[in-house]
């Protein structure tokens, strides 16, 4: 599925917080899928642009839990003679399924905060073969568990390719990754926006009491005002 119109990132690339700080939306109503679901998921964003090998991979054994981390990693192959950046992606929470009859719970971010690990752009295509980055943004403190052999849904925002909303991706184990694939630590978290300081007023200079009683007297005050000659008659 693809939205075309993209929405710039409140995590701009130094950040992704940077905005890549994140909330899922546009997800309808995902549900936790408790599957055998090892396959890394593909989509055709547009005829120029590809994510392939998309999966949600646990940074140690085949279990995150609440609080910890995972990464969403993916492949992005670009057709195109322009560059591509990654300007959002949002990861829906698992939803735990409700009773018969119940209302299903609101989708929410599987975590409190994404942050892009390195470079979220894919470079132009050359002459001879299209340009491809393998893209991963971390999500820290998760606010569900997330096991392998499971899968969430993803949103996906490109600059000039739109978005993916709805991709489902399984979670792999850090064996089923791979080491190699998978940072050696997450990042530090991005600092805090710093508050623009308020600027104390500057007030002029006082002026001493004496100053202005030993002020010499305006010329117009000290004149003396002469008397208009009398009119003649």
């Amino acid at each position: 599925m693809r939205i075309a119109a993209p929405a710039r990132f409140a995590i701009a690339a130094a950040a992704l917080s940077t905005t890549l700080a994140g909330c899922a939306t546009g997800f309808g109503s995902p549900t936790r899928h408790a599957i055998a679901n090892v396959q890394a998921a593909r989509i055709a964003v547009s005829p120029t642009l590809h994510v392939e090998n998309a999966i949600i991979a646990l940074p140690a054994g085949t279990l995150a839990g609440v609080g910890g981390y995972a990464y969403l990693q993916f492949t992005g192959i670009n057709f195109s003679t322009q560059p591509e950046t990654l300007i959002n992606a949002g990861v829906a929470a698992p939803v735990i399924p409700t009773a018969a009859g119940a209302a299903p719970a609101s989708p929410s971010a599987a975590s409190t905060q994404i942050q892009p690990v390195g470079s979220t752009q894919i470079p132009a295509a050359t002459a001879s073969t299209p340009g491809s980055a393998h893209i991963t943004i971390l999500l820290r403190g998760l606010v569900a568990p997330l096991e392998q052999g499971e899968s969430v849904f993803v949103n996906l925002t490109f600059h000039n390719n739109g978005s993916v909303v709805g991709l489902q991706v399984p979670v792999q184990s850090a064996k089923a990754v791979g080491k190699d694939f998978l940072p050696s630590a997450p990042p530090p978290p991005p600092p805090p926006p710093s508050a623009t300081p308020t600027p104390t007023p500057t007030l002029p200079p006082s002026v001493p009491a004496s100053s202005a009683s030993s002020a010499p007297a305006s010329a117009s005050a000290s004149a003396p005002t002469s008397a208009s000659p009398a009119a003649s008659s």
